[in-house]
């Protein structure tokens, strides 16, 4: 059983996608998140969000803030905000 286990943690880490990572990032809506808080959201271990949370960050999706006193690192989300939040035109 163990093994069907292992075989399907390793199928769910490789469909997590850049776009699942930044939907996570903007469902939190804090400023400033850590690995661990998309995880969470997304349900799975933080090591499971690495390929995903990887090309994010590649494609300028994602920027690094600041490590905290535990050298947890904090991003952010970059300009590529959501149509719906923007300002309606006067």
């Amino acid at each position: 059983m163990s093994e069907q286990i292992t075989a399907e943690r390793k199928t769910m880490s490789e469909q997590i996608t850049a776009d699942d990572v930044v939907g996570a990032a903007r469902a939190l809506d804090k400023e400033e998140f850590s690995r661990g808080d998309l995880a969470e959201k997304l349900g799975v271990e933080k090591q499971e969000i690495k390929k995903g949370f990887r090309a994010a960050r590649h494609a300028g999706q994602l920027e690094k803030v600041r490590d905290d006193e535990e050298n947890t690192g904090y991003f952010r989300l970059t300009g590529d905000e959501p149509a719906g939040d923007a300002e309606p035109a006067a």
